[in-house]
């Protein structure tokens, strides 16, 4: 119902925002996969398939905001193990020009992941996966682009002891010197149980990166 819902509100009038509204533009993908591994008695047999289904529905209310759903079922069975499962997400996210120099994009993600079978230890592997994220871009120059960005994803594991929240704080600068582009990004990842009968270990990770790029084609 919900994922309707969203539909529906996509789809409506947009008079609301001005008469440079866009109808809805709508992304159908498939994508399917086999594999084959040697048996025990030295034939081929194939070992597993996936199927899946994305849909992308975009709809551009103005100049200033755009609105985006995705979605995607996928099918992952496994005929010689066990580990067969399947998801099912919907992903709304938009985009707001708050002004010529800044940028705003925000989303949300449900996920649902369902197994065939159970753990070793005859407890369930299925689990929900919920994402929120945020991200501005601002114009600090004429070739200068800053954009911090925020994330955060919670794992709510019918087994609770796999439960857990991710966090992800990023920031990247992006600058233009003539015909060189210059870049730089740094992330920082806590991850931390999420119940009390969780039994995921804490984690810190940091990343960083720079990158240089030269055009001697590009003109100011």
């Amino acid at each position: 119902m919900k994922l309707m819902a969203l539909i529906l509100l996509m789809a409506l009038p947009c008079g609301l925002f001005g008469q440079e509204a866009k109808l809805p533009v709508f992304f159908l993908k498939y994508d399917g996969a086999l594999g084959s591994e040697e048996t025990e008695e030295e034939s081929i047999e194939q070992s597993s398939n996936r199927h899946t289904v994305s849909l992308r529905i975009k709809e551009q209310f103005s100049k200033a905001f755009t609105a985006n759903l995705l979605s995607a079922y996928s099918r992952k069975q496994y005929l010689l193990q066990t580990g067969s499962y399947w998801y099912f997400y919907a992903h709304p996210y938009f985009a707001f020009n708050l002004s010529d120099d800044v940028r705003w994009d925000a989303g949300f993600r449900s996920k649902w992941v369902l197994y065939d079978e159970r753990d070793s230890k005859g407890l369930l592997k299925d689990y929900t996966s919920l994402l929120i994220s945020t991200k501005l871009k601002f114009k600090i120059g004429e070739h200068v682009r800053l954009t911090p960005s925020a994330k955060a994803i919670y794992d709510l594991h019918e087994n609770g002891e796999k439960s857990k929240q991710t966090y992800a704080i990023a920031f990247a600068l992006d600058a233009r010197i003539e015909t060189v582009m210059l870049g730089g990004r740094y992330r920082v990842i806590p991850r931390f149980p999420l119940t009390a009968q969780s039994e995921v270990p804490f984690r810190f990770n940091n990343e960083f990166g720079a990158s240089v790029t030269w055009d001697p084609n590009r003109q100011n």
